[in-house]
C-alpha cells in the first residue's frame, strides 16, 4: 500500500497544511466506532467468563462453536463494508433513493447467504463440530451451541449490514449507543441472570445472544427508516 501511494504520487500532492475540519469529523467518526468495539470485545470477555464458569467442556464447546460460526460472517462482514461503501458515495452524492436500493440489496444479500450457512448449522452441527473434535462431550454441547446460533443468523446479517449502512452515512455514533444496549443491556444481564444467579442450563445463557442481537436489529432498523441519518452533517 505505501508503494502503490509512492508510485501514484499522491504523497507529493497532499497538501501540509492542517485541515481542522477534516480532525473533527474524522474522530467524530472514528472515536464513535473505537469506543463501540470496545464495548462490544469487553462484553464478550465477560460473556466468555461466564460460560467458562460452567466447566472447560462447555468453553471448549463454544470457543469450537464460535470457530465454525465465523464461516457465516465473512459474507455478512462483506456485504457490510459494501453497503457502507455505496451508501456514503450515494449520500455524498445526494442520491438517497439509491442508498436506500445499495442498503436493501446488501440487506438482502447477506440474509441469503447468512441464512444458508444457519441451515448447515442448524442440520448438520453434529458433522460440524466432528470436523474439529472427537470429545463427544464437547460435541453434544457444540451441537447445541450450533443449532442456537442458527437461529440468529437472519438478526445477525440484518444488523450487520444496516450497521454498515449507517457507517456509511456517517451516524457511527447511534451504531455505538446500540452496541452498548444489545451487549450491555440485553446479553450480559441475560447471561449473569439465568448463569450465576438462577444457576439454569448453558442453553439459556447462550441464548442471550439470541436476544441481543435481535434487539440491536430492531433498533437499527428503526435508526435506518426513520432517516435521520440524513440530518448528520459529514465533511466528505
Amino acid at each position: 500500500m505505501a508503494y502503490l501511494l509512492w508510485a501514484s504520487r499522491t504523497i507529493f500532492k497532499t497538501s501540509l497544511h492542517i485541515r481542522y475540519d477534516l480532525l473533527r469529523s474524522t474522530w467524530q467518526i472514528g472515536a464513535s466506532v473505537s469506543g463501540e468495539r470496545v464495548f462490544q470485545q469487553t462484553g464478550i470477555i465477560l460473556y466468555t467468563k461466564i460460560v467458562l464458569l460452567y466447566g472447560t467442556v462447555t468453553y471448549a464447546a463454544h470457543q469450537v462453536g464460535l470457530s465454525i460460526e465465523s464461516l457465516s460472517f465473512l459474507p455478512g462482514y462483506g456485504f457490510a463494508i459494501a453497503a457502507a461503501t455505496m451508501v456514503g458515495q450515494s449520500i455524498g452524492a445526494g442520491k438517497y433513493v439509491r442508498a436506500k436500493l445499495e442498503n436493501w440489496e446488501a440487506n438482502r444479500l447477506a440474509a441469503t447467504a447468512m441464512a444458508a450457512m444457519g441451515v448447515l448449522f442448524f442440520f448438520f452441527p453434529y458433522l460440524l463440530m466432528r470436523a474439529f473434535t472427537n470429545d463427544e462431550a464437547v460435541v453434544e454441547l457444540g451441537t447445541i451451541f450450533l443449532r442456537i446460533v442458527a437461529i440468529l443468523q437472519i438478526p445477525l446479517a440484518l444488523t450487520m449490514v444496516l450497521a454498515g449502512s449507517l457507517r456509511g452515512a456517517g451516524d457511527t455514533r447511534f451504531i455505538m449507543v446500540t452496541t452498548t444496549i444489545g451487549m450491555w443491556g440485553v446479553r450480559i444481564p441475560f447471561a449473569i441472570i439465568t448463569g450465576p444467579w438462577l444457576a439454569l442450563d448453558v442453553f439459556f445463557v447462550w441464548s442471550a445472544m439470541i436476544a441481543d442481537w435481535t434487539v440491536r436489529m430492531g433498533i437499527l432498523l428503526w435508526r435506518y427508516r426513520s432517516e435521520r441519518w440524513k440530518a448528520i452533517q459529514v465533511i466528505r
